[in-house]
């Protein structure tokens, strides 16, 4: 997923060095995953091929996964054969290096339809980006610290320590790293 148990172990510091607490730190590491994974707008960053359909009419197409490798082709067919006669030269695009998903028509726009235009591309990262992997680490080894009650966090207090877990400001750290992907 986005890191691995011997990386939630190291960092740990060897507080967890016997194999008996693995199966429940690999849960751990698994819903971690899950969890940035419903902050993604894609489920996988993995450099991996894809095919999307979008509308024509507009010189430009977003495309849902990034970073934006290599386009593979574009095809702008308002029948919806995307044969090689629908095919788009490379000439006549180019891929926004500001914004790494948008395609650019170098002039005027696509054709105008529902769908008409299909790209294929490869997008996504050969390895886990490290800022990825340093958050999952992370919120697991915090999931790990607050194993007895999910819902703990310390905080001081005049009369004692008093306790309570924060799952939205958990959710909006991990969406502010996470910021760059989405």
């Amino acid at each position: 997923m986005y890191c691995t148990l011997d990386e939630v172990k190291r960092s740990m510091g060897g507080s967890v060095t016997e194999t008996g607490f693995d199966d429940f730190l690999q849960e751990l590491v698994d819903d971690v995953g899950e969890r940035i994974n419903s902050v993604l707008p894609h489920t996988d960053l993995r450099q991996t091929p894809y095919t999307e359909f979008h509308d024509g009419g507009r010189a430009s197409i977003v495309l849902l996964r990034r970073p934006l490798l290599t386009v593979t082709t574009v095809h702008d067919d308002t029948e919806h054969s995307f044969g090689a006669a629908t095919l788009v030269a490379a000439a006549d695009y180019f891929t926004d290096r500001t914004e790494l998903a948008i395609i650019r028509k170098s002039s005027g726009d696509f054709q105008t339809g529902s769908s008409n235009l299909k790209v294929v591309y490869e997008a996504g990262f050969e390895t886990t980006p490290p800022f990825v992997r340093r958050l999952a680490v992370e919120m697991v080894v915090a999931a790990w610290k607050r194993r007895s009650d999910p819902y703990l966090k310390s905080s001081g207090h005049r009369e004692g320590t008093w306790t309570r877990y924060d799952p939205e400001g958990e959710e909006t750290r991990m969406k502010r790293v996470l910021a760059p992907l989405l």
